[in-house]
C-alpha cells in the first residue's frame, strides 16, 4: 500500500467530490489540481442604458479578487477575471454567457443585473452546468441550482411592509399605489402584492378614499346600471367582469382612473306599456316641436 501525504488525499477527495457532483447534476466544483489561475467571469454592462448601475459591480468584484489573491488565492491558485461587456443588450448576455462558460471555461460567472438579462442567460448555465452569481434582489417565482441568487425576493422586502402597513401598528392603511416601469420586477411585484391585498382588504374601504365625490360616500356603490349608462372605456370593462371580480388594472377614462367591481348580475326588467305610454306621448310631442322650429329656422330671411 503506497502512503498518501495530507495534501495527496485532499487533492484526490477534491476530484473525487467534483465527480460525484457531475453525476447528480450540480455545477462543477474546483479542484486543487493544476497551478494555473481560476479563471472567474465578470458579465456586467459597461456601456448602455445599465452601465451605471453594472460598472461599478464589476470594480467591486475585482477590489474582492484583488483581496483573495493578496492572501494567497484559492486552493493555492490566483483569481483571473475575464471581463465580458454584454452592453446592456439582453440576447449580447446569452452570447457572452456561452462564450465565457465553453471558450474560456471560467470556473463561475459574477453578472447580471436586471430580471430579463438574468433570464436570457439562465439557459446557457442550465444546458453547460455553469455556476451564476446574481447580485441584486429579484421577484422571485425561479430556482434553479445553477443560480446563487444573493439577493431577496419579494416575501423578503415588499410583502412584510405591506403586512405592516395594513396592521394597526402601521397604521392601517387600505389604500396603495403599486408603481413600476414596464418590465419584469416591477410587473410580477405588482401582481404579487395585488394577490395579497385580496386577502385583506375590502373594496368598499378602498372605495371610501376615492377622489370621486360621487361614489365615495357610498362605498363606489353605483346602483343597478346597464354598461350603456357609463362613457365607453367605463362600459367596456365593465361589460368584461364577471359577478364577484374587479379590474385588475385601473380603466382610464375622461373622468380619470377607476377601479371597477361588479357585485352581482340581473335580468333587466322592462316596464310595461301602459306605465310608460304617458313619457313616450311626451317625448313624441317634443321631437315634433323642435322638428317643426327647425323647419321654420331654415325657411326663415334675416334682413
Amino acid at each position: 500500500m503506497s502512503a498518501w501525504s495530507r495534501r495527496e488525499f485532499l487533492k484526490g477527495s477534491l476530484v473525487a467530490g467534483s465527480g460525484l457532483a457531475a453525476g447528480i447534476g450540480f455545477p462543477r466544483i474546483l479542484t486543487a489540481q493544476g497551478k494555473e489561475p481560476i479563471r472567474v467571469g465578470i458579465l456586467h454592462s459597461l456601456s448602455g442604458t445599465m452601465a451605471i448601475s453594472e460598472a461599478p459591480i464589476k470594480e467591486v468584484v475585482l477590489m474582492a479578487i484583488g483581496e483573495i489573491n493578496k492572501a494567497g488565492g484559492v486552493l493555492g491558485r490566483k483569481v483571473a477575471p475575464v471581463i465580458e461587456d454584454p452592453a446592456s443588450n439582453w440576447d449580447l448576455f446569452a452570447e457572452k454567457s456561452k462564450k465565457l462558460l465553453l471558450q474560456d471555461k471560467v470556473a463561475t460567472v459574477f453578472g447580471c443585473w436586471t430580471s430579463v438579462s438574468r433570464k436570457s442567460v439562465l439557459p446557457v448555465f442550465e444546458k453547460n452546468n455553469g455556476l451564476l452569481f446574481y447580485p441584486v434582489q429579484y421577484e422571485g417565482e425561479e430556482c434553479s441550482k445553477n443560480v446563487i441568487y444573493t439577493g431577496a425576493t419579494i416575501n423578503q422586502q415588499a410583502t412584510p411592509g405591506i403586512d405592516y402597513l395594513m396592521s394597526p401598528e402601521g397604521g392601517g392603511k387600505t389604500k396603495f399605489y403599486l408603481l413600476g416601469s414596464d418590465y419584469i420586477f416591477p410587473r410580477t411585484a405588482n401582481q404579487v402584492i395585488i394577490a395579497q391585498l385580496k386577502k385583506g382588504t375590502k373594496f368598499e374601504d378602498l372605495a371610501k378614499q376615492s377622489k370621486d365625490p360621487g361614489s365615495k360616500d357610498k362605498g363606489g356603490d353605483l346602483d343597478w346600471n346597464t354598461p350603456a349608462t357609463f362613457v365607453k372605456p367605463f362600459a367596456e370593462a365593465l361589460s368584461k367582469l364577471e359577478k364577484g371580480k374587479y379590474t385588475e388594472t385601473p380603466v382610464q377614462t375622461q373622468f380619470g382612473w377607476h377601479v371597477i367591481q361588479l357585485d352581482d348580475v340581473r335580468s333587466m326588467q322592462f316596464p310595461a306599456f301602459d306605465t310608460i305610454k304617458p313619457q313616450l306621448l311626451s317625448r313624441m310631442q317634443e321631437q315634433e316641436v323642435q322638428k317643426f322650429v327647425g323647419e321654420l329656422r331654415s325657411k326663415a330671411k334675416i334682413q
